[in-house]
């Protein structure tokens, strides 16, 4: 029974209440228990939770230091460090887009692959292709290959889609990924597809 002048006890059963238990919960299990799924993309990877966010008043102090979420559709997000440790100075509510954009996979330096793409003047999308492809995000094209209006063939100056559209043997996509495996202009858009 608490007496006067104390706070109550807080135990766990009014911890699972909490509408943070769960996220908190989450966090502790992928990086500290072995068994679960995702722990080889956290604690596998080194990423730890700091010892405030342990022990007896590890919750609450965890609650403390992020505040409450500001939508259900926030979630918590290790931010400027994406690979550093969840810690008060290091976690943040991010919407979806933000916690994309804060990946392993688009980070480049600690810069957004989108972010780059924005700053260069080209598609997020094509930025994010090339990165994955080891070309650097401002390169216009591959060494070597022609802009896409210099190809002749029969006579006919056009870009690969026209052609491709033209000799109507294989799809504009598959021309373009033909060119960029090696192939001349040329088979890429008169050789037919295997079946």
């Amino acid at each position: 029974m608490a007496t006067r002048g104390r706070p109550r006890l807080r135990t766990a059963h009014t911890q699972k209440r909490h509408p943070l238990w769960w996220i908190y919960k989450a966090m502790r299990n992928r990086c500290e228990r072995v068994t679960c799924k995702c722990y080889p993309s956290y604690g596998g990877r080194g990423i730890t939770v700091c010892d405030r966010w342990k022990g007896p008043n590890g919750f609450y102090n965890f609650v403390d230091d992020v505040g409450p979420r500001p939508t259900p559709q926030h979630t918590l997000d290790r931010y400027p460090d994406n690979d550093g440790p969840y810690h008060p100075s290091n976690v943040r509510w991010a919407t979806p887009k933000e916690q994309g954009a804060n990946t392993r996979k688009n980070l480049i330096k600690g810069t957004s692959v989108r972010a780059l793409a924005q700053t260069h003047g080209i598609n997020p999308r094509t930025a994010y292709d090339r990165y994955h492809a080891g070309v650097p995000i401002n390169q216009k094209r591959k060494h070597g290959m022609q802009p896409l209006t210099d190809y002749t063939i029969d006579g006919i100056t056009s870009s690969l889609y026209t052609h491709a559209q033209r000799i109507g043997l294989v799809t504009p996509f598959c021309a373009y990924d033909r060119v960029r495996r090696g192939w001349s202009p040329e088979a890429a858009v008169k050789t037919p597809k295997k079946k």
